[in-house]
């Protein structure tokens, strides 16, 4: 009788074991992709910010300027307050039409080490 039962119940148990085994599997694999997408949409904000800090640093068109105000909004979610503010300096004034002397190429220097350390892959 245990022996008939255990027969009935082993591939039953096994079955289950193997469902919640997977269920935990595909968890982690979604919560791998969610941090994947997430780190790659943060690159590519940044990396349209830079693209666009030159853009406007070669001071040729207005409209050209207003695209690193918007790269600027797009990217305060992914930073901290303080290299928030600092970048709004930054970006307002190369976007009011201001030369980048040596000392804003120094201080955008500082700020890029800010972005890297903002970049650090997902682990």
């Amino acid at each position: 009788m245990i022996l008939v039962l255990g027969t009935v119940l082993s591939p039953i148990i096994v079955a289950l074991i193997n469902r919640g085994f997977d269920v935990w599997l595909s968890s982690i694999h979604e919560k791998q992709t969610a941090r994947k997408e997430y780190y790659q949409h943060k690159l590519q904000i940044f990396e349209q910010y830079l693209h666009d800090v030159a853009e406007a640093s070669r001071g040729t068109v207005k409209h050209e300027n207003l695209k690193i105000v918007d790269s600027y909004y797009l990217m305060l979610p992914y930073i901290s307050i303080d290299t928030a503010n600092a970048l709004n300096k930054f970006t307002i004034d190369l976007a009011n039409g201001k030369k980048l002397n040596e000392k804003d190429l120094l201080y955008f220097n500082q700020l890029l080490l800010e972005i890297k350390r903002e970049l650090k892959p997902y682990k």
